[in-house]
C-alpha cells in the first residue's frame, strides 16, 4: 500500500529535521501524509463500490491533522481545539450524507479514514515530539511494525502450515503470527543497546 511505503519516507525526513535543530520541519509532512491516506482509503472503498465524497473527507481529516499538531499540547483553551475539529470531522459527514439519504457506510467510511490516517499520524508526530528521545521512540514504534511484517511474512511463507483466516487471506498462518510475535519482542529488545540512557 501506497502509505505504508511513505513511512520509509516520512522517517528519513523527521530524521533529518531533528538532526538539523529544526523540527517545525515535521509540521510540513503531516498535510501531503494525510492526503495521500485519505485518498488511498477513498480509493479502496471505491473498489467496494462505496463512493465517499472525497474533497469533503481530505478536508475534514486535513484540518484535525493540522489542528492536532498545532495545538494538541498547546497551554489553557488551545488543548480542545483538536477535540472541536474532530468532533466536526465526525458530524459533518453524518450530516451530509444522512440529508441525502445516503447510505450510513459511507459516514463509516469517513470515520475509518479519519481515524487511521490524521489520528495515527499525530500520534506518530506526538511520539517524536517527545524530549530528547522522540525519534528513538518513533523508530521503534514504526520499526516493531516493519519487523513483525517482515518476520511473519518470513516464517509464514518458510514453515506456515494452518491458516489464520482463510476467509480473508488464505496466505496468513498462525506460524507467521508467532515469528512476527516473536520477532518484535527480540527488535524491542535490542532497544537497550541503541536508544540513549
Amino acid at each position: 500500500m501506497l502509505f505504508r511505503s511513505l513511512i520509509v519516507v516520512v522517517l528519513g525526513l523527521l530524521v533529518a529535521a531533528k538532526a538539523a535543530g529544526a523540527p517545525w520541519v515535521a509540521l510540513l509532512l503531516v498535510a501531503p501524509i494525510t492526503v495521500l491516506g485519505t485518498l488511498e482509503v477513498a480509493d479502496l472503498a471505491r473498489k467496494k463500490d462505496l463512493h465517499v465524497q472525497t474533497r469533503l473527507v481530505v478536508t475534514l481529516n486535513l484540518a484535525y491533522a493540522m489542528a492536532a499538531v498545532f495545538f494538541g499540547q498547546a497551554p489553557g483553551d488551545e488543548r480542545f481545539i483538536p477535540l472541536a475539529v474532530l468532533a466536526a470531522a465526525m458530524f459533518i459527514p453524518l450530516g451530509w450524507y444522512a440529508s441525502r439519504r445516503q447510505t450510513f457506510k459511507l459516514t463509516l467510511v469517513g470515520w475509518f479514514s479519519l481515524f487511521y490516517v490524521p489520528f495515527l499520524i499525530q500520534f506518530a508526530y506526538r511520539v517524536y515530539a517527545v524530549e530528547p528521545f522522540g525519534m528513538y521512540y518513533l523508530v521503534l514504534l514504526l520499526g516493531s511494525v516493519w519487523v513483525y511484517d517482515i518476520a511473519a511474512y518470513l516464517i509464514g511463507s518458510l514453515w506456515g502450515r494452518e491458516q489464520l483466516l482463510p476467509e480473508v487471506s488464505g496466505k496468513k498462518t498462525w506460524e507467521g503470527v508467532l515469528g512476527g510475535t516473536l520477532g518484535v519482542y527480540a527488535f524491542n529488545a535490542s532497544a537497550q543497546f541503541w536508544i540513549p540512557d
